[in-house]
Parts: structure tokens; C-alpha cells; sequence
């Protein structure tokens, strides 16, 4: 069973014991001591005192090298003698780094006392993957039965993960294999799923003591720690950035809500589409990892697009972009649900079917990846669509592919339309204040749609209520275009006011709107 591990990385043994109390009662299955961070030195004694109230085996001691990120700067022999004192007649764990017995006197001493403690053996390497990670744990695992070996490396590529997995799997309980950094989320989360021995968890943001260390509560309640089973199949957002993705909220609050056995990931894949395709590859050859599907964010729709090939929905491949990706048989397939969210959105607000969208007049204001998308959908279902943007070229590129008109930005007061949409990122967070259409535009009362959804209400928004129109907010078009891969994935509807709720809720309203 992993153990869900909080480092406490106070300066004082008053702090520590307060930061103690406040990770167990939060939910820690253990702590781990980091007395590297204890400043004036303390004695032996005094941290044997505060490991005398602790529940035997659920700590972790811990005098971290400076060498290998931590912050004490004692010898070797210094610090493995600290740490057999303090814990001397204690019953939980010793982290001392492998290298550190490359020192004659901790060499010397292994023999010793090796089978009077409980051992985490680690090596942590902040330049990238050692060599043969599998080979490099099994030797350290080697050197007794009550070693655990701890491997912690600096991720460059989300890919790395899959060398974690792999680890994990094949010693389960007698490794630890963190890959750090934002792109490493995924061998925190999952080492439960892989029944590896431990996994850490920071207090809070401010405490962390690696790169990429999630928070407690993050872990207990945005990944689902506690529902992480062998058998829990896997999702998330491939892109960059993914660290404020609402999806990850989204999805794994719906899992609870609908009882299904899933955990859902932000996954940066920052190098481009070499490695998007590198990770999609692996996540293909191995049935084990239990991959169901991914979302698929900028910059990288274009990329899922050409690496699915022939197993594309028809108007994901005009559209040029897949934000859906679904593993059916060992292939992944491609959709894009953009352009069903919108469509839906829009026949939500106007109470209609998508049939009776058919000949309905359309101003989009915007020629970039989301118009895109919106343009294909209506264009679809037989709209008359016009397309204004700043750059004429753009907007005449879009027509063009999808058989409708363009216009030059500034005729987009004079629009005909009886929808208007924008699929610009004028007045999205931090910018509330802007808008695409000043109030006195839209006197002639169109229905007003706006996939911005931060704010949910925007200033368009905002203006074309005061006006009297009938208005859309993104978030209907994120909640729906997320029910769409959520049937994709799942083969099943998903309940859309309980998405609703969700997004509200993490957007800051009462989701009860």
C-alpha cells in the first residue's frame, strides 16, 4: 500500500510539531522530518523528543545533503551519527542518500546497523534521468531486505514518467521513483496505481521541498488519492500551459460524483510535437498504464490531429484540430468537441435543435483556433456565417475553408447576424474591462455568445443583458464541450448540471446560477 507521505520542513521543533499536527489531522499517512531545515542546530535528544510522540513506523528522518538538494552542509559521517542518535529506540524511517557511503566511516558502519533500521536509501539528480533507473533501484534494494530504494530525477519531458511506471511495476514497495518538476505531476499521483512505497506530498505550496511537489490537499481531494486503485484508468490535459486547467477539478469531481474508477491529470508536454507523439506512443505499447483518453489544449491540437491519421472524426479533420483523443483497441482516435460544445451552447440558449440552426444568420468575431472550431460547427449545420477579425487575412483564410464570408474588423457594428459570437480572448481575466462590442452595438437585440468563460459574466456579456439580448456564457460552452469527451471516454452521458456546479464552484460563484 503506498504511503502518502508530508514532508515538515520547519525552523524550529515548535514549528515542526505545529506543522506535524497540521499535516496528520489534514489527512497525512505519515511525515517525513527534514531536519536539514532546523535552524539553530538542535541536539539528538531533542528531536528523539519530538519522534516519542509520534505514532511508531509513520515518520521519516531525514538530514538532507545540500549536495542533493537539501540544506545541510554536515559530512557524512556527521550526519548518519545525528540520525542513528535521534532515533535510537525509535520505530520508523532513516532517508540517507546512497552516495554519502561512499564515505569510509558510513561505509564501515553499514554492516552495523543495517538491520536495526528501517532504510530509504535515495539519490536525487537534478540535471535529468540517471542511466538504467530499474537496474540502478534493484542494486540499492540489494543492499538488505529493509531498504527501500528512493530514485528522484529532474523531468525534461513528460515521457520520463513512463521510466517511473516502469520501475514502479516491475519492485512495486521497495522503490520510491519521483520524477520533479511540473512535468513529473504523474509519478507522484499515480505511484499508488503502480504500488510503489511512498509518495510526497507538500503542506502547502510555500512548504515543498522539490519541484513539482503537489500540495495535501491537492492530492486527497483534486487527484483522488484515495480512490486510486491498480485498476484506475487514466486521463488529463496534454499541453502548455496546464497548471490552472480547470479540467483536472472537473473531471475528477465528476468521477466521485459518478462512482467511476479514474483519476484525471494536468500533463505538460512543453517540447513540441516530437514529444506529444514520444508520450502517446509509449501510452499506446503499454495496455498496463490503463489509459482511457486525453483532453488535448494549445499548442498542441494540430499535432493530435496528424498523429491519429485515419482514425479522425470527419469534422475534427476539416476543423485541422483534435482536442479529444479516446484509446480504443490500442489506437488512439481523434475528436474535437469544441465545435459540438458550441453548437449545443448556443441550441441551449436559443431552445432549439441543431436543425433549426439551418439558415440562422451568424456574426463570429475572431479567425483564430477557437473561431475556427465555432465557424466549422455552424457552418455544419448550414448557417450563414460571417467571420470579422483584425487581420482581414485570417478572417478570409476561414471563409474559405469553410464556404462562408468575411468582413474587416471594423464593419463589425454594421453586422446582419441574428447570433453574435466571439471567439476572441478580448475582455477574458485579467482584462474584465474590455469587450469586442461597445453596449451601443447591440441596440437591435441579437443573441449575444461569448466563449470567454473567466469571467463567466463578461463585460460583452454584462452590456448585451442591459440591452435586453439573449445571452450565452462560455461556461456552458466548456461544461458541454467537456460532456462530450465525457461520453466519448465513458460511452455515457454525463450529468451537465453537476459540470455546471462544478465550474461555477471553481470559478468562484455558488454554482447554483
Amino acid at each position: 500500500m503506498t504511503w502518502l507521505v508530508t514532508p515538515v520542513c520547519a525552523a524550529t521543533l515548535s514549528q515542526m510539531r505545529a506543522q506535524i499536527d497540521q499535516a496528520v489531522s489534514a489527512g497525512a499517512e505519515g511525515v517525513e522530518l527534514r531536519l536539514d531545515y532546523l535552524t539553530p542546530q538542535v541536539t539528538p535528544s531533542e528531536v528523539a523528543e519530538v519522534l516519542s510522540a509520534l505514532e511508531p513506523g509513520s515518520w521519516i528522518a531525514t538530514l538532507r545533503s545540500a549536495d542533493e538538494g537539501g540544506m545541510c552542509h554536515v559530512p557524512a559521517d556527521a550526519r548518519l551519527m545525528f540520525l542513528l542518535q535521534a532515533t535510537a529506540n525509535r520505530t520508523g524511517w532513516l532517508d540517507f542518500e546512497c552516495r554519502a557511503f561512499e564515505d569510509e566511516f558510513c561505509k564501515n558502519m553499514w554492516t552495523a546497523i543495517l538491520g536495526r533500521r528501517q532504510w530509504i536509501l535515495s539519490l536525487h539528480d537534478f540535471q535529468g534521468q540517471p542511466e538504467d533507473v530499474p537496474a540502478l533501484a534493484h542494486e540499492i534494494v540489494s543492499a538488505g531486505p529493509a531498504v527501500v530504494a528512493k530514485i528522484a530525477w529532474q523531468g525534461h519531458a513528460l515521457h520520463d514518467n513512463i521510466m517511473a511506471f516502469e520501475t514502479m511495476r516491475k519492485l512495486g514497495e521497495r522503490v520510491i521513483v519521483i520524477v520533479m518538476g511540473e512535468a513529473g505531476l504523474a509519478s507522484r499521483v499515480l505511484a499508488k496505481k503502480f504500488g510503489a512505497a511512498i509518495t510526497y506530498c507538500a503542506l502547502s505550496s510555500e512548504t515543498a521541498t522539490a519541484p513539482g511537489q503537489a500540495t495535501l490537499d491537492e492530492m486527497l481531494h483534486k487527484y483522488r488519492w484515495n480512490a486510486i486503485s491498480p485498476e484506475t484508468r487514466v486521463f488529463g490535459v496534454l499541453g502548455s500551459p496546464v497548471r490552472h486547467s480547470m479540467s483536472p477539478v472537473l473531471f475528477n469531481r465528476m468521477f466521485d460524483h459518478a462512482g467511476v474508477d479514474a483519476v484525471y491529470l494536468p500533463m505538460l508536454v512543453a517540447g513540441g510535437a516530437e514529444e506529444l507523439v514520444t508520450f502517446l506512443e509509449h501510452c499506446r505499447y503499454r495496455p498496463w498504464l490503463d489509459v482511457g483518453g486525453f483532453s488535448v489544449t494549445l499548442p498542441h491540437k494540430q499535432s493530435a490531429c496528424h498523429f491519429v491519421g485515419a482514425y479522425i472524426e470527419p469534422l475534427a479533420d476539416r476543423i485541422g484540430a483534435v482536442n479529444t483523443l479516446v484509446m480504443r483497441d490500442g489506437c488512439f482516435h481523434g475528436y474535437n468537441t469544441d465545435y459540438a460544445g458550441a453548437l449545443d451552447a448556443l441550441c441551449h440558449g436559443l431552445d432549439c435543435e441543431r436543425s433549426d440552426l439551418h439558415g440562422m444568420g451568424v456574426d463570429v468575431l475572431g479567425a483564430g483556433g477557437v473561431a475556427r472550431a465555432v465557424v466549422a460547427g455552424l457552418a455544419d449545420c448550414g448557417c450563414e456565417v460571417t467571420i470579422f477579425n483584425r487581420t482581414a487575412v485570417s478572417a478570409e483564410a476561414l471563409a474559405r475553408d469553410f464556404e462562408c464570408s468575411a468582413a474587416p474588423w471594423e464593419q463589425r457594428f454594421e453586422r446582419s447576424g441574428r447570433v453574435v459570437i466571439n471567439c476572441t480572448s478580448v475582455g477574458m481575466s485579467p482584462h474584465t474591462g474590455d469587450s469586442p462590442l461597445p453596449g451601443d452595438a447591440l441596440g437591435d437585440g441579437p443573441v449575444v455568445f461569448d466563449t470567454v468563460y473567466n469571467p463567466v459574466e463578461t463585460r460583452l456579456l454584462h452590456d448585451a443583458k442591459q440591452a435586453g439580448c439573449v445571452t450565452v456564457d462560455g461556461v456552458e460552452m466548456f461544461v458541454r464541450q467537456a460532456a462530450a469527451q465525457y461520453r466519448l471516454w465513458f460511452d455515457q452521458a454525463a450529468d451537465l448540471a453537476m459540470m455546471r456546479k462544478i465550474v461555477l464552484q471553481a470559478l468562484g460563484g455558488d454554482g447554483n446560477g
